[in-house]
């Protein structure tokens, strides 16, 4: 039960999360000539909104020195947070898998940077207990709490290291006993999925349904770099997916990856009013961002057909398919270094004849029984020194 009361004094907030901002390649070069101009359709979306939230998903940074870790290592010059200001963002999620590329000095140079602008932050921070606290702020007399997660991959915070906050429902759940009471508003940012994949995974749907249902008014998720549908669970809006923001990347281009929506909604209370999706086309034939009546009615028919796949019987059946049409692909990207045999035997299927198929069903049940889980991921985290873990001391 929602023990929350009402002020019947409070006023209207209107909020604006957005997607994966990432200022790099052909967007950095045009922010550091000043031409913010190429945005303005953004900017006109985002104007006198009380709150921009936008998932930053690279650090502000300088630095050279990169961690060690599997996929890109992405950063764009501090001078890029100027966009953001330029888009009215007055909130950064930093809780995401790439804010910290470029190791703790990184990070330090991001929040030193948003700071000095006048951005707030939440989502990442210099150890997990800072990481792990909520943006809070009371605007027209309304309280609003933001959690903001991610899940757990190379920059995971821990007790003693910096980095972004780590998905645990158990630590959600608890955060949203401890905020719920004296906030009229609670809303979750989580980062996660799987890329290129406009559904959320059976478990993923599973945990928000069931965090939903435990007093949040707003969960939006992002990192799949595809939008998404959306759901009303009791009275929480879930939004599955906001796609890229502006984040261009070299040879995407008339992709998935280059549209997005944006969404704007009014908090009255301690309950959403109303809210509106607005899609747009990013960073493909220029680095820009474009909204139209073309491209609104086309992402947002696409969207209807999402939402018809949204429920429990569905997406079982769509993940299924996914999964079959990429199982040789993941024993390829698993066990095969050399990109160019990795090629060969994805197209091929001689990966399913070098790895047995009693090979494969011990590398399954590491992956399925949690206790084994973990024990290989601890294992693979001190072997390669993940997160500056030290060994333990062996008295034997």
């Amino acid at each position: 039960m929602d023990s929350r009361q009402y002020n019947p004094a409070s006023g209207e907030v209107t909020v604006s999360i957005v997607g994966d901002f990432c200022p790099v390649n052909r967007v950095e070069k045009t922010v550091l000539q000043g031409h913010f101009d190429m945005f303005k359709d953004a900017k006109a979306a985002l104007l006198n909104r009380d709150l921009v939230i936008a998932n930053l998903e690279c650090p502000l940074t300088s630095e050279t020195q990169r961690i060690k870790k599997s996929g890109p290592n992405l950063k764009a010059q501090p001078r890029s947070v100027e966009l953001l200001k330029y888009l009215n963002v007055n909130v950064a999620a930093l809780a995401n898998n790439h804010i910290l590329d470029y190791g703790e000095p990184g990070l330090k140079d991001t929040i030193k940077v948003l700071a000095d602008n006048s951005i707030s932050w939440v989502g990442a921070e210099l150890n997990l207990e800072k990481a792990r606290k909520p943006f809070i702020q009371t605007i027209n007399g309304i309280r609003i709490c933001l959690l903001n997660v991610c899940e757990r991959e190379f920059s995971a915070a821990s007790a003693d290291n910096a980095g972004a906050n780590p998905f645990s429902i158990i630590s959600v759940l608890q955060d949203i006993e401890r905020y719920r009471e004296d906030s009229d508003f609670m809303i979750l940012l989580y980062h996660g999925g799987v890329e290129s994949y406009s559904l959320p995974t059976p478990d993923i749907y599973k945990n928000f349904v069931f965090l939903a249902e435990r007093g949040l008014d707003v969960i939006v998720c992002n990192h799949q770099h595809v939008f998404s549908g959306h759901q009303k669970i009791g009275s929480c809006h879930i939004f599955f997916g906001l796609g890229n923001f502006i984040f261009d990347w070299p040879s995407i281009r008339n992709n998935p990856w280059n549209n997005g929506i944006i969404l704007n909604f009014t908090i009255e209370g301690k309950r959403l009013k109303d809210y509106r999706l607005i899609p747009y086309e990013q960073c493909n034939g220029k680095p820009c961002l474009i909204i139209s009546r073309e491209i609104e009615k086309r992402i947002l028919n696409e969207i209807d057909l999402i939402n018809t796949k949204i429920n429990d019987a569905r997406l079982d059946e769509e993940w299924k398919e996914f999964v079959y049409r990429n199982r040789t692909e993941l024993l390829a990207d698993l066990f095969v270094q050399n990109r160019y045999i990795k090629f060969i035997l994805k197209r091929t299927g001689l990966i399913n004849i070098l790895i047995k198929n009693q090979h494969q069903r011990k590398i399954y049940n590491y992956f399925n029984c949690a206790s084994l889980s973990e024990y290989a991921r601890d294992s693979f985290k001190y072997k390669l020194n993940i997160g500056h873990q030290d060994p333990p001391i062996c008295n034997s």
